[in-house]
């Protein structure tokens, strides 16, 4: 048995559902990080966050702030429903 055979088939099954598990939970960091960066004007998810604030347009924001929201979610969501198919 060659050491790549060995980690295919003894070491990723082990540890994949705690990586997949990390990788969602870095991805879901990122989307509220680049929320917060939006908003002190380094652009990304939260510069439409601002700008809608900023004329006073509650509706836009509330909008995004949900689409923000359900990203989150969905995210969380895919993390949980992948750690328990690869967990089966």
């Amino acid at each position: 048995m060659g050491p790549l055979r060995v980690f295919f088939y003894a070491t990723l099954p082990q540890v994949l559902p705690q990586l997949m598990s990390y990788t969602l939970y870095r991805w879901e960091n990122n989307i509220r990080a680049a929320a917060v960066l939006g908003v002190v004007g380094a652009g990304g998810l939260g510069q439409m966050l601002s700008f809608h604030m900023g004329l006073f347009h509650m509706n836009k924001t509330a909008t995004i702030l949900g689409a923000m929201l359900l990203m989150v979610a969905c995210v969380d969501a895919l993390s949980f429903a992948a750690r328990r198919w690869l967990t089966r």
